[in-house]
């Protein structure tokens, strides 16, 4: 895990904590950011402009909690974020895989195993 000042506009700094890994050609990340000077607009921002060519946007739900889902694919490579606010924090769940193996049944399973309730089921 990381934690840094993260600079995402010109006036808004904030810390951000990263945690990472990597498996099988896909580099998994998960961003968190205080939500004090933050908005979920702030880091769809961030991060549709960080994955171009070739995106998508839609909504997504994850234990009740609205979030929006931005897939972008290029020649070589294909990812997912998936960005959550809640009441005191933003969320972030990332995914960025190379076409040469399967990056897409990794990011399922990746994405399909984020919780945001305060008891998680098991």
């Amino acid at each position: 895990m990381n934690t840094f000042e993260a600079l995402l506009e010109e006036r808004k700094n904030a810390p951000e904590r990263t945690l990472a890994s990597y498996s099988n050609g896909v580099v998994y990340a998960v961003y968190t950011f205080e939500r004090k000077s933050l908005s979920l607009d702030d880091l769809i921002h961030r991060f549709t402009k960080d994955n171009q060519p070739s995106r998508s946007s839609a909504p997504v739900t994850v234990d009740g909690i609205q979030g929006r889902q931005l897939k972008f694919e290029t020649d070589d490579r294909m990812g997912a974020v998936e960005l959550f606010a809640t009441a005191h924090n933003l969320y972030v769940f990332q995914a960025v895989g190379s076409k040469l193996g399967n990056p897409a049944t990794g990011m399922t399973k990746f994405f399909s195993s984020i919780r945001l309730s305060i008891n998680p089921r098991v």
